[in-house]
C-alpha cells in the first residue's frame, strides 16, 4: 500500500512538471498575442512583433553547406531513405548543420538589427534539394530580400542617427527569438505545439497519479 501511494505522489509530481510546462508555453502564447506590430520607428524597449524584408547586417552574407548560396540562414540536411527490418520505409539524416549571422530588418520605417545566431525557433522555407539514389541533400533558407516576421526583445538606443547601430532584437523574455517567413501568425506554431504536448503529459499523469491515490485516500478516511 506505501509503494503505491509513493508511486501516485511521483505520478501526481511528474503530472505537476508537466503542467507548468504547459503554463509556460501558454504565457509565451499571451506574450506573442499580445505583443502589437508596429513600425520600426515608433518601437520602444520591451516585446516586439515586427514584419519586413531583410537585408545583410555588419557581418555581410554567409555561404550555405551544400549549395554554396549567399544567405543569412541555413538549415541543411542529408538524409537516406531504407527499409527497417519489418520491410518499412524508414527515413534518417546521415548529416546536419545550421549557420546563421545577424542581419538588419527593414519595414519602409526604420531598421532594426536582429541577432539571428541567438534563434531558437526559424521556420523557414526555401527549400532547394538534390536526389541521388536513396539519399536527399536539402537546404532551407533565409536571404536577402526575403519577407519575415520575428518576435523578439528589443534593446538599443533608439535616438541613434543614421549609420549608427540600430536597436537590435534579441531572444523574448523566455530566451526565445522566433522567425517565420510564412505569416505572423506562424510565430505561435512551436507554442501552440507544446503547449498541447505538455498539456497532453500533464493530464496523462495526473490523472494516473489520481486514480491511484484517490482510492487510499478514501479508504483512509472511512476507518
Amino acid at each position: 500500500m506505501a509503494a503505491r501511494t509513493v508511486f501516485a505522489v511521483l505520478l501526481l509530481a511528474v503530472g505537476g512538471w508537466f503542467h507548468s510546462k504547459a503554463w509556460q508555453s501558454f504565457t509565451s502564447l499571451g506574450r506573442i498575442r499580445s505583443a502589437q506590430e508596429v513600425p520600426i520607428a515608433a518601437l520602444r524597449a520591451g516585446p516586439a512583433r515586427l514584419h519586413g524584408k531583410v537585408l545583410p547586417g555588419p557581418n555581410g552574407l554567409l555561404r550555405s553547406h551544400y549549395f554554396q548560396a549567399d544567405c543569412l540562414y541555413y538549415e541543411y540536411r542529408k538524409t537516406e531513405e531504407y527499409r527497417d527490418s519489418d520491410g518499412d520505409r524508414r527515413t534518417r539524416t546521415l548529416e546536419s548543420e545550421d549557420g546563421a549571422v545577424s542581419f538588419l530588418l527593414n519595414d519602409g520605417h526604420g531598421l532594426v538589427l536582429v541577432e539571428l545566431p541567438q534563434a531558437s525557433y526559424v521556420d523557414v522555407q526555401r527549400k532547394q534539394s538534390t536526389v541521388e539514389g536513396n539519399l536527399t541533400w536539402y537546404e532551407n533558407r533565409l536571404e536577402s530580400d526575403d519577407e519575415v516576421w520575428v518576435y523578439g526583445e528589443i534593446i538599443g538606443d533608439f535616438s541613434a542617427l543614421e549609420g549608427d547601430t540600430p536597436p537590435q532584437l534579441i531572444p523574448g523574455p523566455d530566451g526565445i527569438l522566433r522567425l517565420s517567413s510564412e505569416g505572423g501568425g506562424r510565430l505561435l506554431g512551436i507554442d501552440q505545439l507544446w503547449f498541447m504536448l505538455w498539456g497532453i503529459f500533464a493530464a496523462v499523469f495526473c490523472s494516473a497519479g489520481a486514480g491511484l491515490g484517490l482510492p487510499s485516500v478514501y479508504r483512509r478516511l472511512r476507518r
